[in-house]
């Protein structure tokens, strides 16, 4: 069966012209000229500006190792339970990255998908068609998470796929359905996908459900703009500026309105007097640890995580009036702590210990699932989480809770351990009939 040529009014992609001569701006020679004259280099410049920024701010993390949770959710990482109140981390996320792994993968597919397409639709089409899988991508996202997994995304893979399911949809109305262009690239699509799923498959963090909007999304533009002639000059440039503006606005937005994490441990170490009586505690001498706990209260009185530490010593030693007057306390506290940050999962965590201690078992329960759905600048505090349902026989949901802990963490053994740990207890119980 013979190929449909192209189509005549796609307008052929321009070289840039040389910036030599009239003591003009020269480019270096190793900075590749479709860097910064392309819509694709714009895109790619764009992830490489906020993760330096991230970088920055993040005193080198993200290049050896993963940026904080509590940093890529200043920047405007998507949490699903905001997306009514900060919409904008719909956009925002799209330019976030976890690592250098997760960037390089990302920028290494739009630099060779995206100026094909480029060349293809023009730079003010890609704009709008990249930016149409992202959104896509971040709304699939959304409904994912707050339907059957709680958790956050950050990631260009929405947008990207798109672009490369976009180009599968070019060649499909250029050189028809069973062209070899055609399948080759349906095929990149299903592989990116399957890939995707088979990577989480072993726990790591793959947000297949903005891979699959994003393809939806470039797919879906793709085909209206197949066959159509590109923006002129001045429609593109608006288009750059716009959404330059809305990248710029979007991260802006989340790291000056965004609802504050709190970044501080379960137990803050604080003063000597903190650390001393966590370390006695630890080790079960409770006298010294009611000792120093006490004097830890005496210079941060209030502090609903010594209270709660320092309520425990107490019952140790059967004080128990006084052990549940500061539990009362600290439980105080911790409601007033959630109120303002419902998304902590920290705050929730600890409220949750202050609870149980309480023997208000429900409640406690109620606020380790709040905890699970919440936020935490690290995997740990969602491992606590976990074994904390686990004692209690939730196993599913501890099961869940530790799930997040390694997607926000996936090199921690301990993290792991605890997962397969509760793994192994649902499949026995499983075996059981239970």
């Amino acid at each position: 069966m013979a190929q449909k040529p192209p189509p005549s009014n796609v307008v052929p992609f321009r070289k840039l012209e040389s910036s030599g001569g009239g003591g003009g701006f020269r480019l270096p020679a190793w900075v590749p000229r479709e860097l910064v004259g392309t819509a694709t280099g714009w895109i790619v410049l764009a992830n490489l500006a906020v993760w330096i920024a991230m970088i920055v701010v993040s005193y080198g993390a993200g290049i050896m190792t993963r940026f904080p949770t509590s940093v890529t959710f200043a920047f405007g990482s998507l949490e699903p339970t905001l997306s009514a109140t900060e919409p904008w981390r719909m956009l925002s996320s799209t330019f976030i990255h976890a690592d250098i792994g997760h960037i390089a993968m990302n920028m290494a597919i739009l630099w060779f998908t995206g100026r094909q397409l480029e060349r293809a639709y023009g730079s003010g089409r890609l704009v709008v068609l990249y930016f149409s899988a992202a959104l896509m991508g971040s709304v699939f996202s959304i409904a994912w998470h707050l339907l059957a997994s709680p958790g956050s995304s950050v990631g260009a893979s929405g947008g990207v796929l798109g672009v490369v399911a976009g180009l599968a949809m070019f060649f499909w109305r250029a050189t028809g359905r069973n062209s070899d262009l055609t399948k080759q690239w349906l095929w990149f699509c299903g592989l990116g996908l399957i890939g995707g799923m088979i990577t989480s498959a072993f726990g790591m963090a793959v947000d297949n459900a903005a891979h699959l909007g994003g393809m939806t999304g470039g797919a879906l533009v793709s085909w209206l703009f197949a066959g159509r002639p590109a923006f002129a000059p001045r429609i593109t440039r608006v288009l750059l500026g716009a959404a330059t503006t809305l990248v710029v606005a979007s991260i802006a937005l989340s790291l000056t309105l965004g609802q504050q994490i709190e970044t501080a441990p379960l137990a803050d170490p604080g003063p000597d007097a903190s650390r001393e009586g966590m370390e006695a505690l630890a080790r079960r001498d409770y006298a010294l640890a009611e000792q120093r706990l006490a004097a830890a209260l005496d210079q941060s009185p209030g502090d609903p995580w010594i209270l709660t530490q320092h309520a425990t010593a107490l019952f140790e030693l059967e004080l128990e009036e006084k052990a549940k007057a500061e539990l009362q306390a600290a439980d105080d506290v911790f409601s007033e702590m959630r109120a303002l940050q419902p998304q902590n999962a920290v705050v929730a965590l600890g409220h949750a210990k202050v609870l149980l201690l309480l023997e208000r078992r429900e409640d406690g329960i109620d606020a380790l699932r709040a905890g699970i759905k919440g936020r935490a600048p690290d995997g740990d505090t969602f491992g606590h989480i976990a074994i904390a349902l686990e004692e209690l026989g939730l196993l599913d949901e501890a099961r869940l809770a530790a799930a997040k802990g390694r997607a926000a963490d996936p090199r921690s053994t301990k993290l792991r351990e605890i997962h397969e740990r509760i793994n192994a207890k649902i499949a026995e119980k499983a075996a059981n009939g239970g």
